[in-house]
């Protein structure tokens, strides 16, 4: 069939008339991908969006398989060590947190934070036997230098990637802070090793372990703020 187009009088099949009158439309037509790239993005801006809250709540059932009774028990005496008034009750809250949670990293399925848990233990009760703020012994520096030397070795042997280097910096620090005589150094670093245990739990997915961290960090703080209050009264008191 032809037709003649009605702008230049020129006769052309009238197939040709009908593509040329419908391209204008199809250039305005935005592709089937860009449509629902659309739909998705108002989706996410909808009312099905999840919350903050449901995300946390998700995030705690999807982690609830790592919850156990030695992880609560370690983060009770991790919250405790922080509150303990004397060096002596410190060491021995810290060496019942380290046994629980020795046992929640066996689970886990993390063998350097097992391990460094135990020499924890170890320490903790040489450190509250033997180390006064008068001194310590000569051979206790040779078993914590062992136990330094072991902690390297079962970090190289349990190796398991950045939690491995985190677990064993922490330990390192934690064995300088139990030979320490002072409280208030001991706290000190052993804020420094709980941040390297923070570290180590994000990375194994203990939520038990990050929470004691968490927790034991804050109390640490408040002790060391609370000690720094008493030294100035005391200093006003006698100026």
């Amino acid at each position: 069939m032809i037709d003649e187009s009605p702008m230049t009088g020129v006769r052309v099949p009238s197939c040709r008339l009908r593509c040329a009158a419908t391209r204008p439309q199809i250039s305005l037509i935005a592709p089937p991908r860009q449509q629902r790239r659309t739909s998705i993005s108002f989706a996410l801006l909808g009312p099905n969006q999840m919350t903050v809250l449901e995300a946390w709540a998700a995030f705690f059932r999807a982690a609830a398989e790592n919850l156990d009774l030695f992880g609560l028990l370690g983060l009770g005496f991790g919250f405790a060590t922080g509150l303990m008034p004397r060096r002596r009750l410190i060491l021995l809250s810290s060496a019942a947190c380290s046994a629980c949670f020795s046992l929640h990293f066996f689970r886990l399925g993390s063998p350097t934070g097992m391990a460094m848990n135990l020499i924890g233990v170890v320490q903790c009760f040489l450190a509250a036997q033997f180390v006064t703020e008068r001194g310590r012994p000569a051979w206790l520096d040779v078993v914590f230098a062992g136990t330094f030397l072991l902690a390297t070795a079962l970090t190289l042997m349990t190796w398991n990637g950045l939690p491995s280097v985190f677990a064993g910096v922490a330990t390192l620090v934690s064995t300088a802070a139990r030979l320490q005589g002072s409280p208030r150094t001991m706290r000190l670093l052993l804020i420094s090793s709980g941040l390297g245990w923070a570290i180590h739990n994000v990375l194994v997915g203990s939520v038990c372990g990050l929470t004691c961290d968490c927790l034991g960090l804050i109390s640490f703080t408040l002790a060391l703020l609370r000690e720094y209050g008493a030294n100035r009264r005391l200093a006003a008191s006698l100026a």
